[in-house]
């Protein structure tokens, strides 16, 4: 997002449309360096403190995190391909909705030794995590690595998600990237509520950016 970014603060009684939060997004990114710009969705609640466990380290775009996992992959089997990626907010922990995250896992299969690698990505770097064998080759998902956190958030939000976490300030945010129908790469967005079991899901289409779903679900018993 660009430095030179500027804007007007929304009037509180009005509903923010995209174009409004894109523009309100950059200028605290610009601001208050990615941490600073925290997302407290609450119903007039004070901003909880955020656990150093939680945030520790320094945040990862999508993309370098990815490259990183790759460079990681490629040495075990030449012939690996990109399955999933996923990364969360534990926003029921006290975790902040900070734009970056310092920390990513990602999958990686290989159809020469059918198994799959799962590695993390953090301030140390990437690490395999474990390795599994499977039986039925996972799709491979051709996904735009330019996107941000923040693109993903605030599609989120615009499409149902602020309205749920309005309600479910405890709600815990699980951001995962696989293959959804006729194999179309899925950025899904979920937020959940570990008490109520209610969640809200928005689905963007990894490559397009299209939003291809948006529904809630729970109640189980």
């Amino acid at each position: 997002m660009s430095d030179t970014i500027e804007t007007q603060t929304p009037k509180t009684h009005k509903r923010f449309n995209r174009p409004q939060i894109l523009i309100l997004l950059g200028l605290l990114a610009t601001n208050l360096c990615v941490y600073g710009a925290t997302w407290i969705l609450s119903r007039g609640s004070e901003p909880v403190e955020v656990p150093q466990a939680l945030t520790a380290g320094e945040p990862l775009k999508l993309r370098a995190a990815y490259e990183q996992a790759l460079a990681q992959a490629l040495p075990w089997q030449p012939d690996v391909r990109v399955v999933g990626a996923t990364t969360s907010w534990q926003l029921a922990a006290g975790d902040h909705l900070t734009l970056d995250r310092p920390a990513w896992s990602f999958i990686f299969y290989s159809p020469t030794v059918e198994q799959v690698q799962m590695l993390t990505v953090d301030q140390r770097g990437a690490q395999a995590v474990a390795f599994q064998p499977v039986h039925t080759p996972p799709q491979h998902v051709l996904a735009d690595w330019g996107v941000n956190c923040d693109d993903l958030l605030l599609t989120f939000l615009s499409y149902g998600g602020k309205g749920f976490l309005s309600a479910y300030p405890n709600a815990n945010i699980h951001l995962q990237l696989k293959s959804g129908e006729a194999n179309r790469p899925i950025w899904y967005v979920t937020a959940v509520d570990p008490v109520a079991r209610q969640s809200w899901i928005v689905g963007i289409d990894a490559q397009t950016r299209q939003v291809v779903l948006s529904e809630t679900t729970g109640g189980g018993a």
